[in-house]
């Protein structure tokens, strides 16, 4: 049946459903939660025409280009026909047209949005403010959906599909940090969760940088004369062999010069976070004694671990700054994270001040920020969620935690102040970057020396087995007693009775 109606100088005729096609350009893929249109379209028909264009390939036949979830609906709601208004339209200004309805459509995904905005950019020529104004979105909002369709379209698909995932579109503008795109879907293919993704992006993110600062470090170094020192010398650190001569930050400003006057026997090495400038220390030769031997070795070892531990502690710095500046989710329930922050505060018997809190959030210390900084610091930290504020404190309070006592033996009591910070951070998703830090904080790491028991430990050991060997036998005794006392007792009362 063919019916038509003038309505504006617009011509609707009905087509029957088995001369529509859904759109092959059409970015949409799936068709869900159509069940209420589908009853409705049952009950009274569809209301609101078709835009369809006829397939240049098959005559007679239609791609529909505004409606297709409509026609879906009709086909299950068993219609033969839809009313439709044949549009005369180049292909460039479908696929807009397609892109600008489903936008204001629901359930639209991630991966199909982010397509259909780069086919358009891509593919039509259109520009970043001809999609902003078709689509009603912002310019930024427009380059970030562009962005978010260079990643492993599977990868992303398989995400968005995670119910348990729970991929946002928040979490997919952080992957953005990162400027290698192959870096973006690694992380996107093992991220566990979008609190994961949103810490590997952005360590991601921090690594990218210290390696723009550490090019132009080393290029700084060539031009003044200064040679990268031999492989190895990053162990030799912690003796007497070498001193430093400066240390920059690979994620602080780049400056003029490494060094002031003659560069000569200089040299540099990357070192965890700083490229620093070395030489030779000047020898002192002693022969050394057997316990002054031991004493250097441990030393060196101890200095090992404080090193290791100034890395461990940057990294949870720059998870604490993220979680406050809201660059992490946040969490739901909080109760388990003030607890243990308490704790962490207690246990430190912490001194709380804005300037300690100030140095957290600023990365650095406060004397060496300018006046501006420290007051909007100030009153950032006024407006601080109490949690979050509790977290600076905390994090703050742990910079002088030692890992090892002064024999080099692994220290308790400062590492569980430590691992209860770190339960804490952990709760938002943080881990440490090597397995190696995990290993030092629970006190299994090789550097640490093995603990001997003193011959004071060993007697009171062998005290405590002799009073627990004595209480065994008075127990003993005092049951054989009782039993006795029993019998005796059951003797005299069946003489008693019997008498």
């Amino acid at each position: 049946m063919n019916t038509e109606n003038t309505q504006s100088n617009t011509v609707i005729i009905e087509i029957g459903l088995d001369k529509l096609k859904i759109h092959p350009k059409n970015v949409r893929q799936s068709y869900e939660g159509i069940e209420e249109l589908t009853a409705s379209i049952k009950e009274n028909g569809i209301l609101q025409n078709l835009t369809v264009v006829p397939d240049s390939g098959d005559e007679g036949m239609y791609f529909v280009v505004i409606g297709n979830r409509r026609l879906t609906a009709a086909r299950e709601a068993g219609l033969t026909s839809a009313p439709c208004r044949i549009a005369d339209m180049e292909e460039a200004e479908q696929v807009m047209s397609m892109l600008a309805e489903n936008m204001n459509r629901q359930n639209l995904k991630i991966h199909e949005e982010a397509a259909g905005i780069q086919m358009c950019l891509t593919d039509y020529g259109f520009t970043v403010e001809d999609v902003a104004q078709k689509t009603g979105l912002s310019a930024t909002t427009v380059r970030h959906r562009a962005n978010i369709a260079k990643l492993d379209r599977k990868a992303l698909q398989e995400k968005a599909e995670d119910g348990n995932f729970q991929l946002t579109i928040t979490d997919l503008a952080k992957l953005e940090k990162v400027s290698n795109i192959a870096v973006r879907n690694k992380i996107l293919r093992e991220a566990k969760d979008s609190r994961d993704l949103a810490w590997k992006a952005q360590s991601a993110a921090d690594d990218e940088k210290r390696k723009k600062v550490t090019k132009k470090l080393t290029a700084l170094a060539k031009k003044e004369g200064i040679k990268p020192a031999p492989e190895g010398t990053s162990n030799e650190l912690y003796g007497n062999k070498w001193e430093t001569v400066a240390e920059y930050d690979l994620t602080g400003d780049i400056p003029e010069k490494l060094v002031d006057g003659d560069s000569d026997g200089l040299l540099y090495i990357i070192h965890y976070r700083s490229l620093k400038v070395i030489r030779k220390a000047k020898k002192v030769k002693r022969e050394l004694t057997k316990r002054e031997v031991q004493e250097k070795e441990t030393a060196k070892k101890k200095r090992q671990i404080k090193e290791m531990y100034k890395e461990m502690y940057a990294q949870m710095g720059d998870f604490v700054r993220s979680v406050i500046d809201g660059k992490t989710e946040e969490l739901k329930d909080t109760a388990a994270l003030t607890q243990g922050l308490w704790d962490v505060l207690i246990s430190k018997s912490a001194w709380i001040s804005y300037n300690y809190m100030m140095c957290v959030l600023l990365g650095k210390e406060s004397h060496n920020a300018s006046e501006e900084e420290r007051t909007v610091t100030r009153e950032k930290i006024r407006g601080l969620m109490l949690h979050h504020q509790m977290l600076a404190a905390a994090y703050h309070c742990c910079s002088d935690i030692e890992f090892a006592d002064y024999k080099g033996c692994y220290a308790v009591n400062s590492a569980e102040t430590l691992k209860k910070l770190y339960s804490c951070l952990a709760l938002y998703g943080f881990s440490f970057a090597e397995e190696e830090y995990n290993s030092l904080m629970e006190g299994s790491h090789p550097l640490y020396t093995v603990k001997e028991e003193t011959e004071e430990e060993k007697s009171e050991d062998d005290m405590a087995d002799d009073e627990s060997a004595a209480k065994e036998e008075e127990i003993l005794t005092m049951a054989e007693h009782s039993t006795e006392e029993e019998t005796d007792s059951g003797i005299e009362g069946v003489q008693k009775f019997a008498g």
